[in-house]
């Protein structure tokens, strides 16, 4: 049976998949006789008719099968509408258009609305307000076609089309109906909400003089009226207002359609006329704060590997935004590597649980299929830094069948690795402006918009950039650690392999800080001891040479941007724990002076070498005077430090572009706390992405809402961390403790120390002075304690974590990926361990074992270090 391709609407009850939503519900309230305007409907046969034409089905076939980065969407939106634009109009097609015409025309109008009806539009649970295209005041019939085909275009606009990923919305079927309607002369018009969110016992009514075209886009700020329920439902007088006949006809309309509907009216000076009825999204009660991501019951998942990236309890809007984006990069990378599978929404990469990131295992596992000798550990070792098997590191020769498939993924990857570097040193060079940029309460409202999507577009190129950065620097890294295995033993090849890719330390933005508060000290313009920032500061401002440093020191500090998670948390936000870390590390600096650097690095080469000429080796070439092992090892050691030393510069980029970006949230909290629409600035936070432009056009979730969600994330942080595997939601679950006093891991920083163990949960909690620090996971904000710490011994992370990166650097003993590590300690009393970095080994010794606490911490301090240098 052929389908429609225009209906008027008549209340005959037309499905959603044929007039699509906003067809559909406008249907039920011509149905219950409420005055709307004529309406006509190109029903989703039109959509069809131009989409199934093969330029515009092979665009959208390609956007479909390969995921949109960031930096394409412009790109891709002018694709899309040019695409859109220049297809060719079947005749029946043409001729349906101008039977809608006629239809809604009848009556004399010659102004027309055309407005998208998307498949996926007013849902219910999600309004998708705003996300598709709707133009008014349409004359000319070269001006309606133009319309109705940007209408169908912005069906698969990058906005629209992230939105319903994000939100798990199935795209199959996909379609757009496009609703016409005669322009009504409105002398005022707004929209109105049978259910208060704010205040659940009244209507909500927001009116705007003229078309309400402003109150929906946001540009103009509406004269917002409550009226109480039960003076809307009492009976009319000749005296009601305006605003109680609108609050009256919202609860009509609730009343038929049996649910809190949001509603869009205009007046024309003697008539109320009804132009959109959706429902509310309705409240339900919910085990999180409504933002975690649906995952069936035997769906696998691990914290490993992404604990560092997207560390913490996540609030909303910071999911949303570094969630989003690192999800694209990294369906990007495996994209490019061909190793990306299939992903039917709402299957994601990574996941959200109990306000915590988490890894797809199963996804790990198909895309381990795809690579030569693939496991899903090799996968999550490669690309994530960390593997949560407890299989060695093994050399492996590729069967015959795989040398293709093994030559073209490394082929890949050498590629990628060119690209990635290109990117990143494009993406370094454009954040510094971006990071100094005005954020503040001077700024126009579309200036820090802008802002905002300038710093989500780099932002999208940056993660990018990082992550393919982090899988060539792991790959190299790798190839280092394979050729070192056929030579000697693994714990020996591992140890080589971090000892002589130790990282230079380059990149952060505090050693140059550090290193004059370390002259300053040193000169007596400064205490010795170290103290807090307020007497630190009143110390810099009282001389020329320190009030320089003083200044220098934020600025650094700001453009330093976020501490360790995309969006979070910023150093200027903090300054004692930006002073303690520059404090910490002019000490550590004094110590070990950065000049030193080479030397040490020219002694371990010397160590290698004597080494590695015991080693025996084939016979040598006649007139070969060097050893060519040396010549491959030193260009491995090369190439590894190179691309880690780039990962930790992509990753200072990124993180300064998150630090901006909380910035532009946070004056956006300011000013919808200033409008009375939040309680303080940082509860933007608490808001998702959908959310912060309703807030900002004047809907904003009840504080009620707002602060069930805060309760959540509170508990969630004060719960134990996700387990490192599991399936389905996880619920929060005490660490068993292992039995025995020796807990094994992987060893990450050579050496050997015996001190007190203290157990750390958050960068801010007290470490003294060689104290062991023990954590569940730790992350680049920890860099303080790092520095004091005598040795680190923490339950995750992999041996190009943060943790083992800075071990290496500063030479302190380290084990990580110790299971059940946290459980072992009571709350209440301190333990004495020695951590063992050659073996990967934590001892917990018995209280009289090594003299106490208190002996322990002397005795830590005169411990031999056999670290590397």
């Amino acid at each position: 049976m052929t389908r429609p391709l225009v209906l008027p609407l008549g209340g005959g009850g037309l499905p959603p998949g044929l007039v699509g939503g906003k067809g559909a519900w406008l249907d039920r309230v011509i149905a219950e006789g409420f005055p709307v305007p004529p309406c006509a409907v190109l029903t989703t046969e039109c959509y069809d008719a131009v989409a199934r034409q093969e330029p515009i089905a092979d665009l959208l076939g390609r956007r479909q099968v390969r995921s949109s980065s960031p930096d394409r969407s412009a790109t891709e939106e002018r694709l899309l509408d040019d695409a859109f634009l220049a297809a060719p109009l079947p005749a029946h097609v043409t001729d349906a258009i101008r039977d809608a015409v006629a239809l809604v025309t009848a009556g004399g109008a010659t102004r027309l609305a055309v407005r998208s009806s998307a498949t996926a539009e007013d849902m219910g649970t999600m309004s998708f307000a705003g996300q598709y295209r709707s133009y008014l005041d349409v004359g000319t019939e070269r001006e309606l076609i133009r319309a109705v085909r940007l209408v169908w275009a912005s069906l698969w606009q990058p906005a629209p089309t992230a939105y319903r990923r994000f939100q798990g919305v199935d795209e199959a079927g996909l379609a757009m109906a496009v609703v016409l309607m005669p322009m009504v002369p409105a002398e005022c018009a707004g929209v109105a909400f049978s259910l208060d969110p704010e205040v659940p016992d009244s209507v909500r009514v927001e009116a705007v003089a003229g078309l309400g075209e402003g109150l929906v886009s946001g540009s103009v700020t509406p004269q917002v009226t409550r009226i109480p329920r039960l003076e809307a439902c009492g009976p009319r007088h000749a005296d009601d207002t305006l605003e109680v006949q609108v609050a009256r006809l919202t609860l009509r309309v609730e009343a038929a359609l049996g649910q809190p509907q949001d509603i869009e009216w205009a007046w024309d000076g003697s008539m109320l006329t009804l132009l959109q009825a959706r429902p509310i999204a309705i409240v339900t009660r919910r085990r999180d704060d409504g933002f975690d991501t649906p995952t069936p019951d035997g769906a696998r998942w691990t914290t490993a590997g992404i604990a560092e990236t997207l560390p913490g309890v996540l609030p909303p809007l910071r999911w949303a935004t570094a969630g989003f984006i690192l999800e694209e990069a990294f369906r990007r990378l495996f994209d490019e590597l061909e190793v990306l599978p299939e992903l039917p929404p709402p299957a994601t990469i990574i996941g959200r649980f109990r306000a915590r990131a988490a890894l797809s295992l199963d996804v790990l596992e198909q895309m381990a299929t795809a690579i030569p000798g693939g496991r899903p550990e090799d996968v999550e070792r490669q690309y994530f830094g960390l593997a949560t098997g407890d299989r060695p590191v093994t050399v492996s020769t590729p069967a015959n069948e795989s040398r293709w498939r093994t030559a073209r993924h490394d082929l890949a990857m050498l590629s990628l690795r060119r690209r990635s570097s290109r990117e990143a040193e494009i993406v370094m060079a454009a954040t510094s402006p971006v990071v100094r940029a005005d954020t503040s309460g001077t700024a126009t409202l579309e200036a820090v918009l802008r802002l905002r999507h300038r710093l989500l577009d780099l932002a999208g190129r940056a993660m990018a950039a990082e992550v393919a950065v982090a899988a060539s620097a792991t790959a190299s890294y790798r190839h280092l650690e394979s050729w070192l295995l056929r030579r000697f033993d693994q714990p020996e090849a591992e140890r080589w392999a971090q000892r002589l890719t130790a990282h230079r330390g380059s990149a952060e933005w505090w050693r140059p800080s550090a290193a004059e508060v370390a002259a300053l000290s040193r000169d007596d313009l400064l205490p010795h001891d170290a103290v807090g920032w307020d007497v630190a500061r009143e110390r810099l401002l009282a001389t020329p040479r320190g009030a320089a440093l003083h200044d220098a020191l934020l600025e650094a500090a700001r453009c330093a941007g976020s501490m360790a998670v995309f969006g979070g948390p910023c150093w200027d936000e903090d300054l004692d724990h930006m002073w303690d870390l520059v404090w910490t590390a002019s000490q550590v600096g004094a110590q070990h002076p950065t000049g030193d650097a080479a030397r040490r690095r020219e002694i371990l080469w010397d160590e290698f070498t004597r080494v590695l000429s015991a080693v025996p080796s084939g016979p040598s070439p006649p007139g070969q005077l060097v050893d060519r092992r040396l010549l491959t090892a030193r260009r491995l050691v090369d190439v590894a430090v190179e691309l880690l030393d780039r990962r930790e510069s992509t990753k200072t980029a990124t993180l300064a572009l998150g630090g901006q970006l909380r910035r532009v949230h946070l004056e956006l909290g300011r000013r919808l706390t200033v409008d009375d629409r939040l309680d303080r600035p940082e509860d933007v936070e608490l808001l998702d992405e959908g959310e912060l432009h309703a807030a900002l056009a004047g809907r904003c979730p009840s504080r009620a809402e707002l602060g069930r969600r805060r309760r959540w994330l509170e508990q969630c942080a004060a719960e134990e961390p996700l387990p490192e595997r599991f399936r389905g939601r996880p619920t929060a679950q005490r660490v068993v403790r292992p039995t025995g006093t020796e807990l094994h891991g992987w060893a990450a920083g050579a050496g050997v120390f015996t001190g007190v163990a203290r157990v750390v949960r958050e960068p801010t909690d007290e470490l003294h002075e060689g104290e062991v620090l023990v954590a569940t996971s730790t992350d680049a904000s920890w860099s303080p304690l790092f520095m004091r710490a005598g040795a680190i011994a923490v339950e995750r992370g992999g041996p190009l974590s943060h943790a083992a990166i800075v071990a290496r650097e500063l030479g302190i003993p380290a084990v990580l990926n110790v299971p059940g590590l946290v459980a072992s300690f009571d709350d209440d009393g301190a333990a004495v361990v020695t951590v063992d970095g050659d073996r990967g080994l934590v001892a917990i010794l018995d209280a009289d074992a090594g003299g106490g606490p208190d002996e322990a911490r002397v005795a830590g301090r005169r411990l031999d270090r056999t670290s590397a240098p």
